[in-house]
């Protein structure tokens, strides 16, 4: 800098140095006072490139994003070689909001300079910020091609991995991120969220206390710790947990939710009084507001304060909305309804015939599915009871592989499949179901979207076992719209919207029974509930299996659970959950005239 100074006293024209005192000026954070340097060196030699890319890197500093990208187009046109100017030209972009015209620069930049680390990693960062996870993944792909070592394009791939719901294919490289860097504090939570994503609970728990025990208080490693007892049923061990970091923590919402989802009965007042601060504190962030809006609804409904309790859950679910909007995660009624269209068309008794020999004969997958908070946890625990079945929870290998047969698409018929690569996936989908469940005889995929592809399900596995969970959509309805999923659900958020999907679901699950041949059993939660022991027979009967007595113990047996039921399925069965509605009805009225005529009449009903 100094040599610099003493260059520009007797040369105030010379262009390096005002070039290189600008940067230096940048890397001291001292940006203002760069720019009139750098543009007088612009205006000296409008043919340098570095300059116009460095004034570039000034603007974008100083947010002024089109004299940035105006700076930077200039660099690249006088050099369609330099780096820096495709970086800050596509950065500068993506500041003025065109994610669009943002990436093709960089794809642009990188067909130039196919080995610029640099570039791919600025489109790896704004593919994550646009929640763009197949384009996240290509970058960092690239980067570890470049750079096999690179920890954090290790890291930042599995991370987008996980994104698209691939925490397997991600585990790989978060396990090689945290050897390579063990003691780097992205790497050992990565491992530890991947863990999470796996469902790997044993190996989560044992992770997470040996890593405490170097990182006393790393809040992402007690979430895990508390997540992985609670899927193993030891409640006890969280809840201590849960007292002990949550109120000195970062987030003591999500310990507080966290203690009441596995706790029986109401919190102490002074708790609740927490709870209620908390989410009415315009202070804190929206997250903390969300988890203690959800904790202190479900305290107030377990104190049987029915208004005070739907005050809280609707300003928790505001929230939460919000933060859905923001970042585009809405719900499509017309998608929706499109797709069951699409159903009722493609899956008609002339397809069956056709598509006879494109499946794989097994049964050794068992399918549950309906509406989320139907029954389907339950169903699962009582099955999974079984000494012949393992209970695999909320699998996401089936839409996947649809996804892949219909070649990217959504609404591909059977028809238009391959059948070889229908051999190979089934092959592929069997083989990673006897590895989960090592001798069973049965393997259960409880995910309750598969409601929605029980058409492609049925063409993949003719013989495969359909457990259809049903459930009063009142109840279903506000259970969707007082419970805090782990995975954002934009229409559990509404209660029209809850109702809207839950009618789609109904009608197509109403034609699924109706068209699809081939072993279906329909379960109704109220019956279930009410008749346990000869429900529980039914379904165990339709596995073809023979009865055990531990299927009624269902609440003892020791798996893991992963879904919003995890306290609820290690409970004994009660009847407090029928006709859960009731109470709530006089802040229902809308959601109730939509359901009308998808409920029983009865006298008095506000929904008849």
């Amino acid at each position: 800098m100094a040599l610099c100074e003493t260059i520009l006293r007797t040369a105030p024209d010379h262009v390096e140095a005002l070039n290189l005192l600008g940067v230096i000026l940048q890397n001291l954070d001292r940006t203002l006072e760069s720019l009139p340097l750098l543009s007088r060196a612009a205006e000296l030699d409008p043919e340098f490139p570095d300059v116009f890319a460095n004034l570039a890197r000034g603007f974008r500093a100083l947010g002024e994003e089109a004299k940035a990208e105006a700076a930077a187009s200039r660099a690249v046109e006088l050099d369609p070689g330099l780096e820096e100017g495709w970086l800050h030209l596509g950065l500068s972009q993506f500041g003025q909001k065109r994610y669009t015209g943002g990436m093709e620069t960089l794809r642009a930049a990188v067909a130039h300079l196919p080995d610029a680390v640099g570039l791919h990693a600025a489109m790896g960062f704004a593919a994550i910020d646009r929640d763009d996870a197949p384009a996240a993944v290509a970058a960092w792909r690239e980067i570890l091609r470049l750079q096999p070592d690179r920890v954090a394009a290790m890291i930042n791939l599995g991370t987008a991995l996980c994104m698209l719901d691939a925490c397997e294919d991600a585990l790989p490289y978060h396990a090689r991120a945290l050897a390579l860097a063990p003691d780097l504090e992205a790497s050992v939570t990565a491992y530890a969220g991947t863990l999470q994503g796996c469902h790997k609970s044993e190996e989560l728990v044992a992770f997470c206390r040996a890593e405490l025990v170097k990182r006393p208080g790393q809040i992402d490693l007690l979430k895990g710790l508390v997540q992985g007892l609670s899927w193993l049923g030891r409640f006890d061990e969280a809840r201590a947990l849960c007292a002990a970091a949550g109120p000195a923590s970062a987030d003591p919402g999500w310990f507080q939710l966290h203690t009441v989802n596995i706790t029986q009965g109401a919190p102490a007042p002074d708790v609740v009084a927490g709870y209620r601060t908390r989410l009415w504190d315009e202070s804190l962030p929206a997250a903390g507001r969300i988890a203690a809006g959800y904790a202190l609804g479900k305290a107030l409904d377990r104190s049987a304060k029915g208004e005070d309790a739907m005050a809280a859950f609707l300003e928790a679910n505001r929230l939460e909305m919000a933060e859905n909007e923001a970042t585009g995660n809405r719900f499509n009624l017309g998608e929706l309804q499109a797709f069951v269209a699409h159903a009722r068309a493609t899956y008609t008794p002339a397809l069956w015939p056709q598509v006879q020999t494109l499946g794989n004969p097994s049964t050794l997958p068992v399918f549950i599915a309906g509406m989320p908070r139907s029954g389907t946890t339950l169903a699962e625990q009582i099955a999974a009871s079984h000494s012949q079945v393992f209970g695999a929870g909320e699998l996401k290998d089936l839409p996947r592989m649809i996804a892949r047969l219909n070649a990217g698409g959504g609404t591909a018929s059977p028809l238009a499949w391959d059948r070889d690569l229908v051999r190979r996936e089934t092959a592929a989908h069997l083989d990673a179901l006897r590895a989960l469940g090592g001798t069973a005889a049965m393997v259960i995929d409880k995910l309750p979207d598969n409601i929605q592809i029980l058409g492609q399900i049925r063409a993949l596995y003719p013989n495969a076992p359909i457990v259809i969970c049903r459930r009063d959509l009142r109840d279903v309805c506000l259970s969707c719209f007082t419970t805090q999923f782990g995975e954002r659900i934009p229409w559990a958020n509404d209660l029209l919207q809850c109702a809207q999907r839950a009618i789609e679901i109904e009608e197509l699950t109403n034609f699924w029974v109706a068209a699809l041949p081939g072993p279906i059993l329909e379960l109704r939660y109220e019956t279930l509930v009410a008749n346990l022991e000869a429900e529980s027979r039914r379904l165990i009967a339709f596995l073809g299996l023979d009865w055990e007595p531990a299927c009624l113990n269902f609440h003892k047996t020791e798996r893991t659970v992963v879904t919003a039921s995890v306290w609820q399925v290690r409970q004994p069965l009660y009847n407090s959950s029928v006709g859960r509605w009731l109470p709530y009805a006089a802040h229902l009225e809308p959601m109730l005239k939509l359901l009308r005529w998808h409920v029983p009449p009865a006298p008095g009903n506000p929904a008849s």
